[in-house]
């Protein structure tokens, strides 16, 4: 189990990174070993952000309460925060090593600075490259990412200019290869318009939509069948490594579209 990243909202250095990819690159595959979903959360700390400091963390315990609840999965959980300006991320490892307590007592008291939200975006897609290349070169079965923005997507900094990232993410959710949900606000409500899921965190029944995403993300994690078809899709054998990763990251899209659409 690899330990616990998280000291500070100075974030982790380059060598705390390098662990982790040098941990995952290490560990043995076996044929029952369980495929792997990485979890990335840009977290806004901005200080546009300082009114939902608290549904922020709610959002983070949610996820953790869900997820913890999947059997054969393996979590790699990846936070990026914005704080005081700079994009810095948090936590790099596994979500069984993930204590949420301790990561909220490591979060600022209130939020912070302006919002670089192009350099945090390409931060985090960078940190994600790289454990698909680290997945890749050891031979893991993985599925794509599924990535969790929260932020009012005011984007302060004036040098930040968002339109190339912004780009690469929509071209990535259109060709299946990321899972996408912008946490917007009111004063937002379109958010970066990348072109995945949308859920308000500033209404009154914005918990209950944060739940019900979380819960439909448990499910369509927890499963290989096909739960629109209500039955076992023909799936590849796991020796056949790259068909088997693209299968998984499918029906994770079609398992989770079909629970999100059915509860929403």
């Amino acid at each position: 189990m690899n330990a616990k990243f998280y000291h500070s909202i100075n974030g982790l250095s380059e060598n705390d990174i390098n662990n982790e990819l040098n941990r995952l690159a290490s560990l043995e595959m076996k044929a029952f070993t369980p495929i792997r979903t990485p979890v990335c959360i840009t977290l806004d700390l901005s200080g546009s952000m300082r009114h939902y400091l608290a549904v922020l963390k709610e959002i983070i315990r949610i996820m953790d309460n869900e997820l913890r609840a999947v059997q054969k999965r393996e979590f790699t959980i990846f936070i990026m925060g914005i704080y005081n300006s700079v994009p810095t991320v948090l936590y790099f490892g596994d979500l069984r090593s993930f204590d949420f307590a301790s990561f909220v007592s490591s979060l600022p008291k209130s939020c912070y600075g302006s919002t670089p939200l192009a350099a945090s975006f390409t931060k985090a897609d960078e940190v994600l490259e790289r454990f698909k290349k680290i997945c890749e070169e050891n031979n893991h079965w993985y599925t794509i990412p599924v990535f969790f923005s929260v932020t009012d997507s005011q984007s302060t900094d004036s040098s930040d200019d968002c339109s190339k990232v912004i780009n690469k993410f929509k071209f990535d959710i259109a060709d299946n290869e990321k899972l996408l949900v912008e946490f917007v606000t009111g004063s937002n409500p379109s958010g970066l318009n990348l072109g995945g899921y949308k859920i308000p965190i500033d209404e009154s029944g914005s918990k209950d939509k944060i739940i019900a995403f979380m819960h439909a993300l448990r499910i369509a994690t927890s499963t290989e069948a096909n739960l629109e078809e209500s039955g076992t899709s023909r799936m590849p054998v796991k020796r056949d490594r790259k068909a088997y990763n693209r299968y998984m990251s499918d029906i994770m899209l079609i398992n989770f579209k079909f629970c999100y659409d059915r509860n929403h």
